[in-house]
């Protein structure tokens, strides 16, 4: 569904990036303006550079499992997975 909901996403903006309606025209650059002063999609549009392919959704779904993975195993005090995914600061504070 995400694949379908990206390639839609795609077509509508070739086809106000191909509009010559003044209206829209000036829609999309206010958008634009908004959706590009924050820090956040900075950092998204540097990503998109990288890798044409990057999806903030995708990259959300996998830090959510990550987390998950790490926390479950904080939680049941498995230390072993702890020392093999932490190191240096970050595996001390495990420690504690």
């Amino acid at each position: 569904m995400r694949k379908d909901v990206n390639e839609f996403k795609h077509d509508l903006r070739e086809q106000v990036d191909a509009s010559h309606n003044p209206v829209v025209q000036l829609s999309s650059k206010a958008v634009d303006r908004v959706t590009s002063d924050s820090p956040m999609a900075a950092a998204i549009i540097s990503m998109q550079k990288y890798d044409p392919e990057f999806d903030v959704e995708d990259l959300r779904d996998e830090a959510q499992e990550i987390f998950q993975e790490f926390f479950c195993n904080y939680l049941s005090g498995n230390k072993e997975y702890l020392d093999m995914v932490c190191g240096g600061t970050a595996g001390a504070l495990c420690k504690a």
